[in-house]
């Protein structure tokens, strides 16, 4: 089934590393087709849709709409039978929308589509049969004739009129002639009448009597015209709507709402409390990823205070066998002046495995080893473990002391001869058995050996290091989520000011902060032997730097928030830098820099001191081994020395000072949260922008202006040049000569100029990747123009921006919106 199916849907679910082109080829060869079918029949796709100059484009640098038609592009390849299209023409304009209906129409008794949408006019032309649902149900099905038939909505009678003329009078006239008429629309200029379609036979009529008093009635026009499938779907919409049980809120939803205008005090205050509102309902909603932040750092943080405290134990081995057997290629020199006796050695010596060296009896056995000696001392050295010499009653045993068991083996040997030249069938076993030793040492014993075990905490907290990196880390998704859903854009277009906002999410998580640092603190006391920590005298300076680390480290973290568009691509960006430089360089640094007199140590510590992972890493470290020495130094009170760690980091004077890392992590956390303001308040967007603009040089689009644009743009320019739009004028907003270009080949937007006029509605229409969002994006502050400028009253988008945008109620083009809240509580937020 699914391989005959082709799927469009509701959402673009695109590859941002793939290009337009690529997309169709790897899609088409999933459905079986070959690279170069695949290539022709998406080019042709692509040709159909009028987006053949995009093919090589990646698909980050497709419009909404582009991207919507690539979608129905992979849906249409390797010709699927059946057509499942989720709202395919959502975001599209019109004429984009008459290309993918004339490509559906094509397919029209070839293919089986099944098609979803909220245009009506879509489905009147595309649906041979239609159903319309209804919370959760089908309420009618039928063909478009059918439908309109069967709810009987029949015709729509349209008058237009003077403003002043009165309604009475023209109604009163339509109901004489069509009894059935009931109004739909009033306005002053245009009234609209539904009348069912049994009555068109009194339309000649009606007419007539709409002509005869055309002028005593004020009309300027009238027409009739069919109603359409939207008719029908308002018409079902509004049965269902009578079986919907009111509750609370419908009852009471026409409530007007009042804008209240506050102090400036006062509305700080209401900004400051929707915001922690929004922060706190945002930490409890996630609480389950809240939650793996916090119990990842501490249970790292426990296993590294383990691994600190724990003493050495030598394990319970199992016995070693003391014999020939243990040796591969053991050799044994023998020399007898006994046969029988040289019979029960030579017995003895291969039972054991080993190989048997026998010495001529005209031989010294000095010469004989010294002669092996001069041959190869080092086959002599691996193989040669003992000899033997029986002479006149008298057996020596001898054995090579480069074997460390050598001793016991002739020893043993030499007891099992003696013992079975009186019982043959006995032996003696050799067996080694170590004794379980545990070294638990006193405080005193702890105090002698802590210079020398602290050489080695870097490399043990290691884990703690990776446990900051971790911690730091989940601060990076909340601010990166609202940042890319343009969520953050709203909010601050609504007056609230950057600062506000950054403030609040470091409050509350800085709040999540103090309680994971309490638990990883909480595991120090708990792991910790003797109370070597505490009675260090150094509690307070290790509660200090937990502090000093959370401020700098999420500043730190905010920064990532900006980089990417992905939480995931943040955090592995996030992961790969503080690993080499915060993780891996603190350990590295820390164990050479108890070298002295290493070169550049003092460098590179400086240069990384700039990340707050490594700054943090090794003021743990350093610290640790100071409280460890002067734990247990301060406990014995006897023949040792203690550290001061509140100095600057000296490898001979104060090899565990911190001072200095204390100090940068103040001046990280300074640093990189006047980084976070300097690109909220858009002053690192416009050094960008000022830089591009010394190589990007905008131009003028030569192209035939209408008479009406030219006229619009002298209005713009003499009634910008004075200032109407003062409160006391009619006009609130100028746009005058608005231009936008983004590289020097892609310029979207040229000159743009016009003038909205108080209550009156504008409309920007165009194709898509006309501009229409550019143009939107300079007037809410997302991107800066090239050229022009906009005001609001007398507020210059150039000049007061801050205060332009709090006069506009924005709905950008997605949904900037966060998921976690309800709606209510959106609008709470909102409001406040």
């Amino acid at each position: 089934f699914r391989s005959s199916l082709g799927l469009c849907p509701q959402h673009n679910l695109l590859f941002s590393f793939f290009t337009v082109s690529e997309h169709l080829i790897f899609f088409g060869m999933l459905k079986g087709l070959s690279k170069s079918d695949s290539e022709k029949e998406g080019t042709e796709l692509l040709s159909t849709l009028g987006m053949e100059e995009k093919k090589n484009d990646l698909v980050s640098k497709l419009s909404g709409g582009m991207k919507r038609k690539l979608c129905l592009c992979i849906s249409l390849m390797g010709n699927p039978q059946v057509l499942m299209l989720d709202e395919p023409t959502s975001g599209l304009d019109p004429e984009s929308r008459r290309q993918v209906w004339d490509l559906l129409l094509s397919f029209r008794g070839q293919r089986t589509t099944i098609i979803t949408t909220h245009f009506m006019e879509e489905a009147d032309v595309l649906g041979d049969r239609i159903a319309i649902m209804d919370h959760g149900q089908v309420s009618c099905y039928g063909t478009s004739m059918f439908l309109k038939k069967l709810y009987n909505t029949g015709y729509l009678l349209n008058i237009l009129k003077e403003e002043r003329a009165p309604v009475h009078p023209i109604t009163r006239i339509v109901e004489q002639n069509v009894t059935s008429a009931t109004m739909k629309v009033s306005n002053p200029g245009q009234l609209s009448y539904n009348i069912k379609s049994d009555e068109s036979a009194k339309f000649p009529a009606l007419f007539s009597a709409l002509e005869t008093y055309k002028s005593e009635l004020g009309l300027t026009g009238m027409g009739i015209t069919c109603s359409t499938l939207e008719d029908v779907f308002l018409k079902v919409a509004e049965d269902a709507s009578h079986n919907i049980p009111e509750n609370d809120d419908q009852q009471n939803n026409n409530h007007t709402t009042e804008s209240h205008h506050k102090s400036f005090d006062g509305l700080f205050f209401l900004q400051l409390r929707a915001l922690m509102y929004k922060a706190i309902l945002t930490r409890i909603r996630s609480w389950i990823k809240t939650l793996v932040f916090i119990i990842i750092p501490v249970l790292m943080t426990a296993y590294t205070m383990y691994q600190t405290m724990r003493q050495s134990y030598l394990s319970d081995q199992p016995d070693l066998p003391i014999s020939l057997s243990i040796y591969p290629e053991a050799h044994v020199a023998v020399l007898a002046d006994n046969q029988t006796t040289f019979n029960l050695i030579q017995k003895v010596i291969r039972s054991g495995g080993a190989t048997l060296d026998v010495i001529p009896t005209d031989t010294s056995f000095n010469d004989y080893l010294g002669s092996q000696i001069n041959d190869n001392l080092v086959k002599y050295k691996r193989e040669m473990i003992a000899g033997l010499q029986y002479n006149k009653n008298l057996l020596y045993g001898e054995y090579s002391y480069y074997i460390y068991h050598a001793p016991a083996v002739v020893f043993n040997l030499v007891a099992n001869l003696l013992l079975q030249q009186i019982n043959p069938s006995s032996s003696i076993t050799l067996s080694n058995h170590p004794i379980v030793v545990q070294r638990s040492l006193d405080i005193c014993d702890l105090a002698m050996h802590a210079p020398n075990k602290v050489i080695l905490f870097p490399l043990t907290m290691t884990f703690f290091s990776l446990a900051l990196m971790i911690l730091t880390m989940g601060y990076i998704s909340f601010p990166l989520k609202e940042r890319v859903s343009n969520a953050k854009q709203l909010q601050l277009m609504t007056g609230v000011s950057p600062l506000l906002y950054w403030f609040t999410t470091l409050v509350c998580d800085f709040v999540i902060f103090i309680i994971t640092a309490l638990l990883m603190f909480s595991t120090v006391y708990i792991f910790q032997s003797q109370s070597i920590f505490s009675a260090s005298g150094y509690i307070g300076t290790l509660i200090l730097v937990f502090i000093l680390f959370g401020i700098s480290g999420i500043a730190f973290a905010y920064l990532f928030s900006f980089f990417v568009r992905s939480s995931v691509k943040a955090s592995v960006l996030y992961i790969l830098i503080n690993l080499i430089t915060g993780t891996i360089a603190s350990v590295i640094l820390t164990l050479l820099g108890q070298i002295p007199d290493i070169s550049n140590i003092k460098l590179c510590t400086f240069l990384l001191s700039f990340n707050p992972i490594f700054a943090g890493s090794s003021a743990f470290m350093h610290l640790f081994s100071a409280m460890y020495i002067d734990g247990t130094c301060l406990q014995c009170g006897v023949n040792c020395k203690t550290q001061d760690p509140l100095q600057f980091l000296d490898a001979k004077a104060y090899p565990h000072g911190i001072l200095n890392f204390l100090i940068f992590m103040v001046v990280d956390a300074i640093l990189y949260f006047g980084l976070v303001l300097m690109i909220e308040y858009g002053l690192v967007k416009r050094l960008w922008f000022l830089i591009c603009q010394l190589r990007i040089k905008m131009d003028s689009k030569k192209m035939e202006e209408d008479n009406d644009v030219l006229i619009e743009m002298e209005k713009v320019v003499a009634s910008y040049n004075s200032k109407a739009g003062s409160p006391g004028g009619k006009v609130v907003l100028h746009v005058n000569n608005l231009g936008k270009k983004y590289n020097s080949k892609t310029t979207a937007v040229y000159g743009v100029s016009f003038q909205v006029g108080e209550g009156e509605c504008f409309g920007l229409l165009g194709v898509n990747g006309a501009g229409k969002t550019t143009t939107f994006k300079m007037l809410t502050g997302e991107e800066i123009p090239n050229q022009g400028n906009a005001r609001i009253l007398q507020l210059s988008l150039d000049k007061q921006k801050s205060k332009f945008l709090s006069q506009i109620g924005y709905c950008p083009q997605f949904d900037a919106i966060n998921k976690l809240l309800t709606a209510k509580e959106m609008l709470r937020v909102y409001a406040l």
